[in-house]
């Protein structure tokens, strides 16, 4: 997905963070994309703030249904 759909969505004023490797400290992402890695989690993928690095972060699943 696309920022754009992101936001039409409701995410408009998502703030994610990741860790990024090549800043070695946690930064705000830009360009948020919500995709899904081939182990079928899902993840934001954005781009450094700092340093434009690309950056992952796994999202929490949900703990409904779990038991």
């Amino acid at each position: 997905m696309s920022s754009g759909i992101l936001k039409s969505l409701g995410f408009g004023n998502l703030d994610v963070s990741g860790y990024c490797v090549r800043c070695r400290s946690r930064v705000k992402m830009k360009k948020i994309e919500e995709v899904v890695m081939s182990n079928k989690k899902k993840a934001y993928k954005g781009v450094c703030s700092e340093c434009g690095a690309t950056i992952y972060r796994i999202r929490p699943e949900s703990r409904e249904g779990m038991w």
